[in-house]
């Protein structure tokens, strides 16, 4: 049984998760219009590869954290009901559908919050999910501030790593799908490497003639 590694942003969903939560928090009147504002900048920086990633991440729960547990679960569910799942491409679907009747161990693996990975993994039958590690208390309760390794960039591999030694899995067969320089680490240690729709970043880089080309839109 060989394992699929799947990004999220802008590979199996059309676009960016955070700027679909940002927006939403503010139209919920959970945040402030002004709340968007940082979000240009810190968008540039992630495409650059220089993303302040815990920063970036403290920003994007705040609108959170004044929610009791249940309150929080609402809202994410809604979120990724309304404004995420139609951003699905087919070509993910199709992809999830041929691993899932191969019986592959399928995993999305995102430097976004868990809370909202999570929620987009249940969503389309992924049953594994390695994301940005965010604090909860005793109920459940988000509370804020990462407490674990990001899979960011070479992080990704770190944590990768982590769930294969755990599940006794291997790199072996295995297949990896991302859209931008931050998933080359994970893509360049699979066997079968998938650039989806890559960006202009990751068609520029030198790795890119190691990648196999698909459009999934």
């Amino acid at each position: 049984m060989a394992t699929a590694f799947f990004d999220m942003d802008g590979t199996l969903i059309n676009g960016d998760t955070n700027d679909q939560s940002t927006r939403y928090y503010v139209e919920r009147q959970l945040a402030a219009p002004d709340f968007l504002e940082p979000l240009p900048g810190y968008v540039q920086s992630f495409f650059a590869g220089k993303l302040k990633v815990t920063q970036f991440l403290d920003y994007v729960v705040s609108p959170l954290l004044p929610l009791s547990a249940a309150q929080q679960q609402e809202v994410l569910r809604n979120l990724v009901r309304e404004r995420i799942v139609p951003l699905v491409k087919p070509g993910a679907l199709k992809a999830i559908r041929a691993h899932q009747e191969r019986h592959d161990t399928l995993v999305i693996v995102s430097s976004t919050a868990d809370y909202i990975v999570r929620e987009v993994g249940r969503a389309l039958g992924i049953p594994h999910v390695i994301a940005a590690p965010i604090g909860v208390d005793s109920d459940g309760r988000i509370t804020g501030g990462v407490v674990g390794t990001v899979p960011y960039q070479e992080g990704k591999v770190i944590c990768i790593d982590n769930f294969i030694r755990e599940r006794q899995l291997g790199w072996e067969d295995s297949s990896a799908y991302g859209d931008s320089v931050n998933d080359l680490p994970m893509l360049l240690k699979a066997e079968h490497r998938y650039a989806i729709d890559p960006n202009e970043q990751l068609r520029a880089h030198p790795d890119f003639g190691k990648l196999i080309c698909q459009s999934w839109l």
